[in-house]
């Protein structure tokens, strides 16, 4: 078996790397729906920031319009936003086919 690590400590293999990466990473996230014409009307997210550990479980509350199946959305790339970043284990998220996404 091929060891990720070498003896002074840094890894080496990409796959390891990208264990260690959170599951889900989110960055600077804003989303809002598009009001016709290009125009985005408010912003149902704003500056959103989280990390989602491997193994774990995240609960999303949350009143009436607050954002919560607009994020479900942007993390199952059904939607895209309008600015952040989503990284699952450390790349970007899958894009394409939904037959590709489902073993998210």
């Amino acid at each position: 078996m091929r060891s990720p690590l070498r003896q002074d400590g840094q890894v080496t293999c990409e796959e390891t790397r990208s264990r260690l990466a959170p599951a889900y990473e989110v960055c600077g996230l804003e989303f809002g729906y598009d009001q016709g014409r290009g125009r985005i009307g408010r912003l149902v997210l704003q500056d959103v920031a989280l990390q989602v550990e491997s193994g774990t479980m995240l609960g999303i509350v949350g009143p009436n319009g607050s954002g919560k199946t607009s994020l479900l959305r942007l993390l199952a790339k059904l939607a895209v936003p309008q600015q952040g970043t989503i990284r699952l284990f450390g790349r970007h998220s899958p894009s394409g086919r939904r037959r590709r996404r489902r073993g998210i």
